[in-house]
């Protein structure tokens, strides 16, 4: 089983932003969802911490013991360059082959670079929409919502299929 390992702006964004959390449920019986510790700490919100915990709990399984394998350099490039939560995404998913589920673009460049699968928000909606657990138009209603709610992307034509909306944006 594939293991996809969710940054901070991925939760936030299937909890509260853009309340995707049904979709969690099915991401869940097809991969192995898990958060590391470092994203776990930035979930601080009082308001929505409890919410989150949950969240977690209810959706993820825990980050297994042993640690990565970097050379110190590369370590203290990624730190200078990422938040904590990115690069315990990655560290995890050098540790576990997994797929870094991060929508940041500097974040997902040093992804890719170190050789890390990478798919964020939308490329999560886009697999639901193919594998038919939710429609095109409900995707584009689940953008909306997150676009409203301080998601960074293009803005969105209104003429526009959710299909031809992430097909424009290329490698985003």
């Amino acid at each position: 089983m594939e293991t996809l390992v969710f940054d901070a702006s991925v939760l936030l964004n299937f909890g509260h932003r853009g309340e995707l959390e049904f979709l969690l449920a099915k991401f869940g019986k097809r991969y192995r969802l898990v958060v590391p510790r470092g994203v776990r700490g930035e979930l601080l919100d009082p308001e929505t911490k409890d919410y989150y915990d949950r969240l977690i709990r209810q959706h993820f399984t825990g980050e297994p013991p042993d640690s990565a394998s970097i050379n110190l350099a590369e370590l203290k490039r990624l730190t200078a360059a990422l938040g904590g939560g990115e690069l315990s995404v990655m560290l995890l998913c050098l540790r576990m082959k997994g797929v870094a589920v991060l929508d940041d673009k500097q974040a997902r460049c040093e992804a890719r670079r170190l050789g890390i699968r990478v798919m964020g928000t939308l490329g999560l909606l886009a697999e639901a929409s193919h594998l038919g657990w939710c429609s095109d138009a409900e995707c584009l209603g689940f953008l909306k919502k997150l676009l409203t709610n301080r998601f960074r992307a293009p803005a969105l034509n209104e003429d526009c299929t959710f299909a031809d909306y992430v097909k424009g944006l290329g490698d985003e």
